[in-house]
């Protein structure tokens, strides 16, 4: 890869807190030393629980439903630096909860976040391990149909490792068709603040999905396709579009591109338990890569999610 190339990749990850920039920096040194609703759509109640089909849920959880969920996933990018290689490795740890406050409000909080980051950069090598991004946020659904969700979300964190603040503003749609596709997308907007050097800055992304996406930026205009393959079973894709930095927008566009498969542990006609697996290129396609596509940065991890039904 060649010095555009890395610089590109850098302000990315800069720009949309993509936490292996951290580690990398630490091995450098070392070598330098009202709501409108159709009324025959109502929303689902705590009564109904979330049906099996992933395709079929809702934007927001049902009333007096708790929705534990853990995360872990493995983020591995290499790269040339200064005339060397650096290889950075990321274990990313996160554990939260969702909570359906009314059929149409969800709010959640992932208090639990830990990295274990190792960086080898020539002969040298460093471990550490930090305080990811704290992240919480409640989403507001203001439309349901039989067809599609809307809603309005907002979110706030801090990352530990390097003092930064984010506020992000998302407006999430969820599509349904024919029973069998679902489609997640929308717009989301962030704002990152840091708390010591450096000015305030913002982009068209967001810091993660799901606790194991903690350590990488997501889209700011994501499509994520679902394909129900049968009942407790579901597959798809991931991509979108995103700018890290508007002061720089030229060279932090990026693509993402990743596939999923997931199952649900089920009681009758009740999800329990979504287990889903997923593989990522972060930034598939980024602005000013003389390269297409940057495969050196990827992803892989595994989401656990259960739902509990507090309402009796």
């Amino acid at each position: 890869m060649n010095h555009a190339r890395n610089q590109t990749w850098i302000g990315l990850a800069v720009s949309v807190g993509a936490l292996s920039l951290g580690v990398s920096q630490t091995a450098l040194a070392q070598n330098d030393a009202a709501t409108t609703r159709p009324h025959e759509e109502p929303a689902p109640s705590a009564a109904s629980g979330l049906p099996v089909p992933y395709v079929e849920r809702p934007l927001t959880l049902p009333e007096m439903t708790l929705a534990p969920e853990f995360g872990v996933s493995l983020t591995h990018s290499e790269f040339a630096f200064l005339g060397g290689n650096l290889a950075i490795n990321l274990v990313n740890l996160g554990a939260g909860a969702s909570f359906g406050i009314i059929d149409d409000l969800t709010a959640y909080v992932v208090p639990l976040v830990m990295m274990i980051g190792r960086t080898d950069a020539g002969s040298q090598s460093d471990t550490e391990v930090f305080y990811g991004t704290f992240r919480v946020g409640a989403i507001y659904r203001f439309l349901h149909t039989e067809a599609v969700d809307i809603g309005a979300q907002a979110e706030v964190g801090a990352t530990g490792f390097n003092d930064l603040i984010h506020l992000t503003a998302r407006l999430p749609i969820l599509l349904r068709l024919a029973d069998v596709v679902r489609i997640d997308t929308g717009f989301a907007i962030t704002g990152f603040f840091p708390l010591e050097a450096g000015d305030p800055y913002g982009g068209i992304a967001s810091l993660g999905n799901s606790p194991s996406q903690l350590g990488i930026g997501s889209a700011g205009v994501p499509v994520d396709v679902a394909f129900q393959v049968a009942e407790p079973v579901f597959l798809g894709l991931n991509t979108g579009i995103g700018l890290g930095r508007f002061d720089v927008a030229e060279d932090t566009f990026f693509s993402p591109l990743g596939a999923f498969v997931g199952g649900t542990v089920a009681d009758g006609d009740q999800a329990l338990l979504d287990i889903k697996g997923s593989f990522l290129f972060p930034f598939f396609l980024i602005s000013g890569d003389p390269e297409p596509p940057l495969t050196e940065v990827w992803q892989v991890g595994l989401d656990a999610r259960a739902y509990i039904d507090l309402g009796g």
